[in-house]
């Protein structure tokens, strides 16, 4: 496929550069990166990957934990060593947390933080590498303007991220979110209907919609709008295709969007939720709006909607004033929960947040500890979910490459299970297709064949 991109640079001033570009972090990051590549390359820089040398490298850091900043600088000091004498710069979340952080580090030559990135292709088409890096920033809690790419960004992926919120007004005691990507802003109504019809009219089977608060899509609007009437006009406008949502904050899965998931073949049976403690103080300590009871319900009321549905669910472990006795209400919280996965993280101190200042901050060892318990209960409640497909016939979206261990294609069913199967022809990347299962390997991998 051959797709262009808004914001074109004047190809003759550029046109003999390559670039290399290294996302950390969400999603969202991920369709920000797509889209400067899209920008980069229909002005005529060549993309390569980062075994080869690049004459620009932008790293788009995160800074959601201290291992995730950690890896970030990691990053852009590999990324100096790797491409020495390429222009070289920061961008991102930790771009816009710790700018002085990252424009120290020798080599360096812009640090772009999430109000500025816009201009990250003017700074490759003019600049040149620098000895000491110069800073671009903003205050983001001022920050309202949604910048919307004039033409759906496709990416690399089968399964292509579409950004249709950013920001983020919740405030939670632990995350440094909203400090780094600003207050809650929406993708215009007519634009997301444009970007999602064009890229499922373009061949993709699947589009994801993703945001840093997906579900407060549309209140910035005017006039104001939810999530749930923007899927009920794609479900209304699609004749093939299929929505997927990235994750959704728990009290914002309304018996609405349950209804219209139910009846809609548009729109993937998958919610992922963010629970982070199944203990009601903990929650009220870290100001999630939710008490455990309220989250089993939901769960429940998920499962009887949409009985196949795969639900994840992001748990914190660790949060300052956890216990033994706060770790088991969490614990025993998911084993009683027909939940299909879990995301598990760690606790991190975040400065600036106000649970970096929370005493009772749980010790390593126990951290580790905890984590280790809860990612094997995750396991089981993935093999059994699994487990639950065989015999059935799935729609699967194709991804690109095949599986290296195995030779078999991959892809991934509506209900988020991944599939791998044979086929006596090579499918077509990003087609939908059928499989029938046959069997989980000893891993719990789920197999099966065209049907």
């Amino acid at each position: 496929m051959d797709f262009q991109c808004v914001h074109s640079l004047k190809q003759d001033t550029i046109m003999a550069k390559t670039f290399y570009i290294n996302t950390l972090g969400c999603k969202v990051n991920q369709y920000e990166s797509d889209n400067l590549s899209c920008i980069l390359e229909n002005a005529g820089l060549k993309r390569v990957s980062d075994k080869e040398k690049a004459d620009v490298v932008v790293v788009n850091t995160c800074t959601v934990t201290h291992k995730a900043s950690t890896q970030s600088r990691q990053a852009l000091r590999q990324a100096i060593k790797a491409h020495q004498g390429a222009l070289v710069l920061a961008t991102g979340c930790y771009a816009q947390s710790e700018p002085e952080a990252l424009k120290g580090i020798k080599g360096v030559s812009f640090v772009v933080d999430n109000t500025q990135r816009h201009l990250i292709p003017r700074i490759i088409e003019k600049e040149s590498p620098r000895k000491t890096a110069e800073s671009l920033t903003g205050e983001i809690r001022s920050f309202q303007e949604f910048l919307t790419p004039d033409i759906p960004v496709p990416g690399a992926r089968s399964r292509p991220f579409l950004k249709i919120q950013d920001g983020c007004n919740a405030f939670c005691t632990y995350c440094i979110v909203p400090y780094t990507r600003g207050p809650s802003r929406s993708m215009p109504w007519a634009s997301a209907i444009g970007h999602v019809t064009s890229l499922i009219s373009q061949g993709f089977g699947e589009v994801v919609l993703t945001g840093i608060h997906l579900g407060y899509y549309g209140q910035d609007l005017e006039p104001k709008t939810d999530l749930v009437s923007l899927l009920a006009e794609l479900d209304t406008r699609l004749d093939k295709g299929r929505i997927r949502l990235s994750s959704i904050e728990p009290k914002e899965v309304s018996q609405g969007l349950l209804d219209l998931m139910a009846r809609s073949e548009r729109l993937c049976p998958h919610l992922h939720l963010p629970l982070q403690s199944g203990d009601t103080g903990i929650l009220q300590r870290m100001n999630r709006p939710y008490t455990a009871e309220y989250f089993s319900d939901l769960v429940h009321d998920v499962r009887r909607a949409l009985p196949e549905a795969g639900i994840g669910v992001d748990v914190l472990v660790g949060f300052p004033g956890e216990t033994d006795e706060t770790f088991r209400n969490t614990l025993t919280l998911i084993e009683r929960l027909p939940v299909s996965y879990l995301h598990v993280f760690p606790y991190s101190q975040r400065e600036g947040t106000p649970a970096a200042k929370y005493p009772n901050q749980v010790a390593p060892d126990v951290l580790a500890k905890r984590t280790k318990v809860l990612r094997e209960l995750g396991g089981l409640k993935r093999l059994a979910f699994h487990a639950g497909t065989m015999g059935k016939t799935l729609e699967v979206c194709v991804e690109g490459r095949k599986d290296e261990k195995t030779g078999l294609h991959k892809g991934v069913a509506r209900n988020y299970v991944p599939v791998l199967f044979s086929a006596p022809f090579p499918p077509v990347r990003s087609s939908l297709v059928r499989v029938k299962v046959e069997k989980l390997t000893p891993k719990g991998r789920v197999t099966g064949s065209l049907a």
